[in-house]
């Protein structure tokens, strides 16, 4: 099901026309289809679209769109394809969260001189924003997007490493900080299970 409706969503950007989404729960959505985004993580599909109903750039996931119906041509698919063009370098996974209101996230990893390939991963796994070498032993990631919470879980893969952590959104620093401190208070209950 998913590859027919990949093909028709395909087609009707090529030909640069609206569709009508008719998802699973009996929902509609006319938007002006422009790129298919595919998880690396999940392997999942999502649209990401012009919705004439919300007036802004929405994703929608594939498996969740029952069938669409392919309406007439988009006189300003050029300006929408902009959009999501000027767009493309703040979205992190799917989300678009606050959709005009950009979010700066950076933390800064130690870095042993023989440990080169932590930098290398950096490099490879960044999408967009940089990384920046900050002395001989330590190197900052810094990005602005749409959703910083779509980062938490690939920067807690440098849990051990990060010497330094902040974001705009204070929320999501908070969440940051909270679920390390839950994962300390893990390791303190079980040593003192060790010793007892």
């Amino acid at each position: 099901m998913d590859s027919k409706l990949l093909y028709e969503l395909l087609e009707a950007i090529n030909d640069k026309k609206s569709v009508i989404l008719y998802n699973w729960e009996n929902g509609q959505q006319t938007v002006c289809p422009l790129k298919i985004y595919c998880s690396t993580r999940t392997g999942r599909q999502y649209l990401l679209g012009y919705s004439y109903d919300e007036n802004k750039l929405l994703f929608n996931r594939l498996n969740r769109i029952k069938c669409i119906k392919v309406k007439e041509r988009e006189n300003n698919y050029e300006h929408y394809l902009q959009l999501a063009q000027k767009a493309a370098p703040h979205i992190w996974g799917v989300s678009l969260f606050g959709a005009g209101e950009l979010e700066r996230i950076s933390f800064t990893v130690e870095v042993a001189s023989d440990e080169q390939f932590i930098v290398q991963r950096l490099e490879r796994e960044k999408r967009s924003g940089t990384v920046q070498q900050l002395d001989a032993e330590h190197y900052r990631f810094s990005i602005t997007v749409y959703d910083a919470r779509e980062l938490l879980p690939w920067i807690r893969t440098f849990i051990g490493r990060i010497t330094a952590f902040s974001c705009s959104n204070k929320a999501v620093q908070k969440l940051f900080f909270d679920d390390l401190e839950q994962m300390a208070s893990y390791y303190r209950e079980a040593e003192a299970d060790e010793k007892q």
